[in-house]
């Protein structure tokens, strides 16, 4: 009786044992797996952030040459080495009396991508002709008066008179080009928020040139400035040939 009591207790104790260390064994087995996928998710994260570092330093290197001339800027396209380059200037500064200064600069297609990441066109397309360029839209609101609305003697009211001064000789510089020239259309600004000196731009160019019809335009839908410029003093000799307007989308047959 008692060997076989011993034998059941041996038996037992063998039995919690083996369980015992079967648990142990799952235990061991799940604390390796974990190991195993916390070294695998740390290469991982590792591994992405330098992917992702170097996507952030990936074509970002830059050289910037100054007083750069034509031919050698010609032989820098030419460097195998260089994967693009760019060219870059100021053209020139125009204060203004309203406390502050339009600096105008050019810039090709491949310095643009190369400062995309502190410049870039919300809209619109990058300027391929000499006489077009690229403005901030936020920046027109603001000082929206003569920056990028076209040729006219921009005359405005309360302004510096030196600006005014140089609008005028500027305007008028212009339209010595077409001395002695007659349209048959004229497209010509009659802006109402120049106030009294809306007709300038007609008047100056009906000075040098000539026109069938003319046309007015810029006059932001105030229809009411057409007859004011159909009766001012400035347009006699030529207000039987301006076009009056009356809405958008009006079509004229002559």
């Amino acid at each position: 009786m008692k060997s076989t009591a011993n034998k059941m207790v041996v038996k037992n104790i063998v039995r919690r044992n083996i369980q015992f260390e079967k648990r142990r064994n799952i235990m061991i087995i799940i604390a390796i797996a974990l190991a195993s996928f916390l070294i695998c998710f740390s290469g991982l994260i590792v591994t992405s952030l330098m992917e992702v570092q170097k996507k952030q330093i990936q074509d970002t290197y830059e050289a910037v040459y100054m007083n750069v001339s034509e031919e050698k800027f010609l032989n820098l396209k030419e460097e195998v080495g260089f994967e693009r380059v760019g060219q870059y200037y100021i053209v020139g500064d125009m204060p203004s009396s309203e406390k502050y200064t339009a600096t105008y600069f050019y810039m090709n297609q491949p310095m643009l991508y190369m400062m995309r990441n502190q410049m870039g066109l919300s809209s619109g397309e990058v300027p391929k002709e000499e006489n077009q360029i690229a403005v901030c839209r936020n920046w027109l609101e603001k000082y929206e008066k003569n920056e990028g609305e076209g040729i006219n003697n921009w005359w405005w009211e309360g302004e510096d008179m030196a600006w005014n001064r140089n609008m005028a000789a500027s305007y008028k510089q212009e339209m010595k080009k077409l001395s002695g020239r007659t349209a048959d259309l004229a497209f010509i600004p009659v802006d109402p928020r120049q106030e009294q000196w809306f007709y300038l731009g007609a008047a100056g160019f009906m000075e040098q040139a000539d026109a069938k019809w003319i046309f007015p335009m810029h006059f932001w839908e105030d229809y009411t400035i057409i007859p004011k410029l159909i009766e001012h003093p400035s347009s006699e000799g030529w207000r039987d040939r301006i076009v009056e307007i009356h809405k958008e989308g009006e079509e004229f047959i002559r």
